[in-house]
């Protein structure tokens, strides 16, 4: 993570955040330069239950959003974010109605936590973020043919920002995902800043 040097602590970035258990937050400064990063704060509890009839164990692992050092986060960040850019975010047909319920919660309340923080938010739903980030960039539609919108935000990102690591640690051998996604809804976020449209 890049710190931001003495004369940079004027400027007030844009934060791109997407939500989820898997997603992170991102602050880029208007001019396009990663100032730091934060994959979304999670509690993990383990139960571990035995079968009585066979004696065999399982072993599941719940997740949930750690409300407080979210909080912490913004805390942080408030006095540095000139404007948030949140993904809007809808329940898919594919998600389970436990999985819609907790996805749900952990967008409300990172929501309600930028509200709290008096943060100036702006939501975007990913089909009109993601057309304006390939825009400029999609030379050939065959590059991107085939590919989920997931990889296809991947190498966007990768093309606009080739020199940063978006692993969420030194051991990971891939992008963390809501890192890639953070980082381009700050990255649409500057360019409407930019341009006075938010």
């Amino acid at each position: 993570m890049r710190k931001v040097t003495g004369g940079e602590q004027a400027l007030r970035g844009i934060l791109g955040i997407d939500p989820g258990l898997d997603g992170a937050l991102v602050l880029l400064s208007p001019a396009g330069e990663f100032i730091e990063r934060h994959v979304m704060p999670v509690i993990e509890t383990v139960k571990i239950t035995t079968k009585r009839k066979t004696g065999k164990k399982s072993r599941e692992v719940k997740r949930r959003l750690d409300v407080p050092a979210l909080n912490l986060i913004f805390h942080d960040l408030r006095e540095r974010v000139e404007v948030v850019v949140l993904e809007q975010v809808a329940s898919r047909p594919e998600q389970g109605v436990a999985s819609t319920f907790k996805f749900g919660f952990v967008a409300g309340a990172t929501e309600a936590l930028v509200i709290a923080h008096n943060l100036r938010l702006h939501k975007v739903v990913p089909v009109v973020w993601s057309k304006a980030m390939a825009e400029g960039i999609i030379t050939a539609d065959e590059i991107f043919a085939g590919l989920e919108p997931k990889d296809k935000t991947k190498k966007i990102v990768k093309h606009l920002f080739p020199s940063l690591d978006l692993r969420e640690t030194m051991r990971c051998k891939n992008p963390h995902g809501g890192i890639v996604d953070a980082l381009a809804l700050a990255e649409y976020g500057r360019r409407l800043l930019n341009k006075g449209e938010i």
